[in-house]
Formats: structure tokens, C-alpha cells, sequence
């Protein structure tokens, strides 16, 4: 009740968000992965984004939708992690939320240095299986991921061992837009999130 009316407060006072509420929103994310609904995983990540905008002063056009430009580790790291998972999903022709495990997605946007090698060897495995049945379909997934790479050698360390609060929440968004690019629904779920999006930022 108390973090719910300090939202409130923010929301009508202008005043940054209370940091408890990017804590809650990470460990929730971290705790329900892959058995939130869809709705639940958008509302969440369109708070998310305000935040990113009220208290990190990042511009709101910048989180609005999927990006491939956009300069952020965290965000391509959440692109990655959902490109792996869409291909682990591909390869055993089953639907994401059967394959995505909690302890996978809360190591990864917390520590990805711990985990992001396991997955990347698991995704050579998934992509030749993958590429046993279609050839276009490996080779699209491939191209993703192999630009999302590309993006993340901009820094010296390739994964690196811990994200902080506001790149966990980055890497979060960054999941959320590929996930929906994937699924082809892009612009409508981040229509349906539109009001809860002003009304945060």
C-alpha cells in the first residue's frame, strides 16, 4: 500500500519514482518469468520504461519500440537473451513460455557473464537443428543474433559480470521489443500499453 500510494503520488506530483518500485518491478520480472501473462510482462515493462524516463532522464522516443540502434548494453543484451530463447523455442517447436526458465532470464539480467556463454553454446546446438528443417528460418535467427553481437563488441567486455538497476530494466525493454518483433505484435502491444506509458512518464 505504501509504494502503491508513493507511485500515485509521483505520478500527479511529477516527482521521480520511488526506487522500491524498479526493485519490486526486477524481482517480480526475475520470480514470474515464463509464467506471466502477456498483459502482465507489458504493464510491468511499460513501468519500467517510465522510470527510465522520469528518474534516468532518458528520452521517451528512445523506449517507445523496438530499436536496433540504439547504444544501450543492457537493451541489446535483453535482445539477445530473447533472440536465444526464440531459437531454443524454434529448434524444439515449442511455445516460449514451455522452454524459459526463471533461474535463466534472473542470472542473465543480473549476471550475464555467468550465463550468456552457456547460451550462446546451447544456440549453435539449436541452430543446426533448426536449419535441419529450414534453412530460412536458421538463417533469419542467425542474422539476429549475429547483429545483436555485433552491437555488443562496441564494448570492451562482451558480457560482463553484473548489471546494475537501471541496466536491468534496460535489458528488460530490450526483451520485451524483440520478443514482440518476434511474435509479429509490436505495434499493437505497445498499443495496448500506450496508456499505461503516458500515465507513467
Amino acid at each position: 500500500p505504501k509504494l502503491a500510494g508513493e507511485w500515485i503520488d509521483a505520478i500527479f506530483s511529477g516527482a521521480p519514482f520511488p526506487m522500491t518500485l524498479l526493485s519490486t518491478l526486477l524481482m517480480r520480472l526475475r520470480a514470474d518469468k515464463g509464467f506471466e501473462t502477456a498483459s502482465t510482462l507489458g504493464f510491468r515493462v511499460a513501468l519500467l520504461k517510465g522510470i527510465l524516463v522520469r528518474n534516468f532522464g532518458i528520452p521517451a522516443e528512445d523506449l517507445a519500440s523496438l530499436e536496433p540502434s540504439n547504444i544501450n548494453r543492457g537493451y541489446h543484451l535483453g535482445r539477445l537473451f530473447a533472440a536465444y530463447e526464440r531459437t531454443r523455442a524454434t529448434a524444439s517447436r515449442r511455445r516460449i513460455k514451455e522452454i524459459t526458465t526463471r533461474n535463466h532470464y534472473a542470472r542473465a539480467s543480473a549476471c550475464p557473464g555467468l550465463v550468456f556463454p552457456l547460451l550462446q553454446r546451447e544456440a549453435e546446438l539449436h541452430l543446426s537443428q533448426v536449419g535441419a528443417r529450414s534453412a530460412r528460418s536458421k538463417a533469419a535467427l542467425e542474422a539476429t543474433i549475429a547483429d545483436i553481437l555485433t552491437r555488443l563488441q562496441r564494448d570492451p567486455v562482451l558480457f560482463p559480470q553484473f548489471l546494475d538497476q537501471e541496466q536491468q530494466a534496460y535489458f528488460a525493454v530490450g526483451y520485451y521489443h524483440q520478443r514482440s518483433h518476434f511474435l509479429g505484435r509490436g505495434r499493437k502491444q505497445e498499443g495496448e500499453k500506450e496508456r499505461v506509458y503516458e500515465l507513467a512518464a
